[in-house]
């Protein structure tokens, strides 16, 4: 994020909420650093059940986007466990 992204609280005291929700940056916007990793509907419903999802395994943070491109997980591979959710979005 950048002060470019930045808003003053006095400027948000009288906007109406379809206002701030326009000025509002998607959730994963800084996490993009972050490799991704794409899941089906299946798998977004086992993360939101704090499952973990099994696969090749990889090193460090990674975020789960659905096949739209939303975020709804940050991953971390977890040996004999697999992907583990971390945080859970939505």
């Amino acid at each position: 994020f950048t002060l470019a992204h930045a808003h003053a609280l006095e400027a948000l005291a009288d906007v109406t909420p379809e206002e701030i929700a326009a000025l509002l940056l998607p959730v994963g916007m800084g996490l993009e650093s972050l490799p991704a990793l794409t899941v089906s509907e299946d798998s977004v419903t086992t993360l939101r059940q704090g499952k973990a999802l099994p696969g090749l395994a990889g090193e460090g943070l990674w975020r789960a986007v659905d096949e739209a491109g939303q975020l709804v997980a940050i991953l971390r591979w977890r040996e004999g466990r697999g992907w583990q959710p971390d945080k859970v979005f939505g």
